[in-house]
């Protein structure tokens, strides 16, 4: 059996309860995923978690993607929540595009 490879920059996304996708931290950590972002549904906040050793610890923004922060994240989960998923992604990528002009 060959070994399984390590993701050297991989985000992984999980939406649900706390429990439900929490309880599946020791898996993406098993894999060496770097970092997650996840939508607590029952407090209707985005997370954004990283590995650190063994364990994910919520941090304030991404390391993949730095100028991403949890309250940006958050923001744009609730808009497409009230708007079609059409315009919340085109209001991200203008978000996007002025962030890094």
């Amino acid at each position: 059996m060959s070994p399984v490879a390590r993701p050297s920059s991989a985000t992984w996304s999980t939406y649900g309860s706390k429990n439900e996708s929490s309880s599946k931290f020791p898996i993406y950590s098993a894999f060496g995923i770097p970092e997650i972002w996840r939508y607590d549904l029952k407090h209707n906040r985005a997370q954004i978690c990283e590995l650190r050793g063994s364990a994910y610890v919520e941090v304030p923004s991404s390391r993949s993607f730095p100028i991403l922060t949890a309250a940006a994240l958050t923001d744009f989960v609730n808009q497409g929540k009230t708007q079609s998923q059409k315009a919340a992604l085109a209001a991200f990528r203008r978000w996007i595009k002025t962030a890094t002009d």
